[in-house]
This record gives structure tokens, sequence and C-alpha cells, in this order.
């Protein structure tokens, strides 16, 4: 009975996260055509049941297949649904939005250091985030590529800026490849993997060179064997939706304010402009 259910939590979390790729595409569609994005509600299920309470939806920075998916795993052992977001603010938004129940974001590694950008996230949302917890995992780097590729082949290697900041050491004794920064580790290995060019790779986990078809050249790539990422868990405070709200209510209030100031200053112009040709048309007397 206990493996029928997992078995089953297991399709539920399969098929919730290909309808949020959807999601995620026609957003995307939504916003370059000017429309306000939509979001599932957090307890939606695609296919029409209601989904397992108990199963969380975790909002994070990149695509399947990065870093922070193995975070997510650490923290929910017994199965979360990741949400993948393009910026780490877009990531604190989903759990202030409750489009997500939390977000991971990676605040610290052993070799590059505070990762500003995911400071900076949570330090604009303030108080209307509550920490819910922190882990730690070993960051193992790899670098992949097409099948075919060569080490001695390659030139161009894709990655997040702190992922080759763990790697130094190895583009210093590789000086023939020429490390370019990207938004994602696993963001990376998808767009090496659609290019197909043997010419390129990535550096990401061993998960996106096995989710994207590429294969490994080299393993463990990182300065230091004993390297490590720190995450924080966290969620929107209870009254994190309301304040969400009155900060919309303002901002609209001012839209309202500006537009009918415009509105005046317009009429004034107007008027100005009337009272000026009509002087000039005014008939001289005498």
């Amino acid at each position: 009975m206990g493996k029928q259910s997992k078995a089953v939590r297991q399709r539920r979390m399969r098929s919730a996260e290909v309808k949020l790729e959807d999601e995620r595409r026609m957003n995307e569609e939504r916003r370059a055509a000017g429309v306000r994005a939509v979001s599932l509600a957090p307890d939606a299920d695609p296919t029409g049941q209601h989904l397992d309470p108990s199963i969380p939806r975790v909002a994070f920075q990149g695509e399947h297949g990065a870093f922070s998916e193995v975070a997510i795993d650490r923290q929910w052992p017994d199965g979360a649904i990741s949400v993948p977001c393009r910026t780490f603010p877009d990531a604190v938004a989903r759990a202030l939005t409750h489009d997500a129940d939390f977000a991971a974001i990676p605040v610290e590694n052993a070799i590059a250091g505070v990762v500003h950008a995911a400071h900076a996230a949570l330090d604009a949302a303030g108080d209307m985030l509550v920490h819910a917890g922190e882990v730690t995992i070993p960051i193992h780097l790899c670098l992949m590529a097409p099948p075919g590729a060569t080490l001695a082949g390659l030139r161009v290697v894709r990655s997040h800026d702190i992922a080759l900041a763990q790697c130094q050491e190895f583009f210093a004794q590789h000086d023939w490849l020429d490390p370019l920064p990207h938004d994602d580790t696993a963001g990376a290995a998808r767009e090496v993997s659609a290019r197909g060019d043997i010419r390129e790779g990535a550096v990401a986990a061993e998960a996106a060179a096995m989710r994207y078809g590429l294969e490994i050249l080299a393993r463990r790539i990182e300065d230091i064997p004993t390297n490590w990422t720190r995450f924080v868990i966290v969620q929107a405070r209870a009254s994190a939706t309301a304040h969400l709200r009155e900060l919309e209510d303002r901002w609209r209030e001012a839209d309202e304010i500006a537009a009918i100031a415009d509105g005046l200053f317009t009429s004034v112009e107007e008027e100005a402009r009337l009272a000026q040709l009509h002087q000039h048309k005014r008939p001289r007397i005498g």
C-alpha cells in the first residue's frame, strides 16, 4: 500500500512538473505580448485531481537539473514539486504570492563566497519572508558536452558565473577553453545540448548531463574537493499577501494620480495655446 501511494505521488509530481513547464512557457509568451502572467493555483493538479497537500511546491532560480533541485530533494526526501524561475527575485515572488509554498535560495558557496544576487532578492522582500529552514549540499561540478565532443576540441564553456568562479584552476590548466557566463548551470547544459556543437560545453551538475543527454568529459573540476553551497528555505509571512495588496493599491493610486496630473497639465497647455492663438487673431482697432 505504501509503495503504491508513493508511486501515485511520483506520477502526480511528474505530471505537475510538466504542467509547470507549460505554464512558464505560456507566461513568457504572454509577457512578450504585454499580457499579465497567470499562475496555477497552489493546489491545482493537472490531472484534474486534488494534489496531495503534503507535497510542497518549491521555487528556485534556474532550470530542471540545477543544484537547487538537489537541495530541494535533500530538504524534502519524501518529494516536492520544483518550480523553476528565471531569476532570484522571480523565485522569491513565487513564494510571496503563494504560487509556491517555499523558495530555496543559495546564499553562500565554499569557494565563491556570498551569492550577492540572492541576498539582494531576499533583502528586497524584507520581513515579508520568514526563514523556514536551511540545507547545505556538496557541489561537484562536471564539464559536459554533446556526444562526440572531446576536451581538446572544446573552445567555449558556458555556466553560471558563480559556478565558473569555482573552477578557476581547471580553466587555468586548460587555457584554450573560453568560459562564458550564463544565467544558470542547468540552462547552459540545456542550450549546449540543443545546439549540438561539439566545440561547446557546459559546467553543471551530473544530473543536468543525464537530463539533457550530454557526455561528461571531466568530473569534479571545482577548485577544492570539499566544495559546498548553503541554501536557505523561505516562505511568505502570513501578512505578506495583505502587504502586497496594499503596495499594489498604492502603486495603482500613484498611477491614477500621475494620469490625472498629466491630463491637467495637458489641459493647461491647451488653454494657453488657445489664448495665444486668440490674441494673435484679435483684429486691430483704429
